[in-house]
């Protein structure tokens, strides 16, 4: 399977938790699917029809830390309120207010991003927006750009992405998150949800009997895959134990 991969670093970023609108912001420790999904529009410049992306990811970064920022929020008021300007009463239509908020970022974080779309490659070199990992001032710049050619395999491990929730009976690792899968354009940007289980340890997934690999790592690092799922690894990724890092390329809707 033949893929595209771009390579991204960015000092910061910050995968805001939608719901969270005071208080502390947290931060998703990984990019959800719709941030990916927002990355190759930006480079675009226009929306790219969902339906014809497959997307996978390794995501690291180097430290969690926090910082101030101020909210401006916006408020709209009613038919009679009215604000004093210089000893005239004027109507009043919105109201803002400025609120520190602790915000958590990322520090120092890369990303290396697969998309199955090869045609892709010149938005990626010529970008029509900035790329950010997450705010617009979390800017990204781009490494590399490759064409890379997937192994199947039967024997390859994971780490530092995410999964679709359901992997998470086979792998018994990992954590489940709620996570917004892509912004949907043609629905006035409704977002859409679903779970995945993050993962960030590495795992080996094997298909078959691999007793030499479990004799090697022990039971708590060695995974079966059930019979009839694929294994895409890439080649180009540091091997360990004779595996290279497995891809996990998934829809978006």
């Amino acid at each position: 399977m033949r893929v595209l991969r771009v390579e991204f670093e960015a000092a910061t970023a910050s995968f805001r938790y939608p719901h969270f609108m005071v208080g502390r912001h947290p931060t998703f420790p990984m990019p959800p699917p719709a941030t990916l999904y927002g990355l190759v529009c930006a480079a675009v410049g226009d929306y790219v029809p969902p339906e014809t992306l497959r997307l996978g990811f390794r995501f690291t970064y180097e430290a969690e830390a926090c910082d101030l920022e101020h909210l401006h929020i916006i408020t709209p008021k009613g038919a009679r309120a009215k604000f004093d300007c210089r000893g005239q009463k004027l109507p009043l239509t919105t109201e803002g207010t400025v609120t520190p908020t602790t915000r958590d970022f990322l520090f120092n974080a890369r990303l290396t991003l697969y998309i199955n779309r090869l045609d892709l490659a010149d938005a990626f070199r010529r970008p029509y927006y900035a790329m950010s990992l997450g705010r617009s001032q979390d800017l990204a710049t781009i490494g590399r750009i490759d064409e890379v050619e997937l192994h199947a395999t039967d024997c390859a491990y994971v780490e530092h992405t995410l999964l679709p929730a359901e992997e998470r009976l086979w792998l018994g690792s990992g954590i489940v998150l709620t996570l917004p899968r892509f912004v949907d354009p043609r629905q006035a940007r409704e977002p859409r949800f679903d779970h995945y289980l993050m993962l960030r340890e590495r795992i080996y997934a094997h298909q078959g009997l691999m007793d030499e690999l479990r004799n090697q790592l022990g039971d708590q690092l060695v995974r079966t895959i059930p019979a009839g799922r694929e294994l895409w690894a890439d080649p180009d990724t540091q091997a360990f134990h004779g595996a290279h890092r497995a891809v996990w390329l998934q829809e978006l809707v």
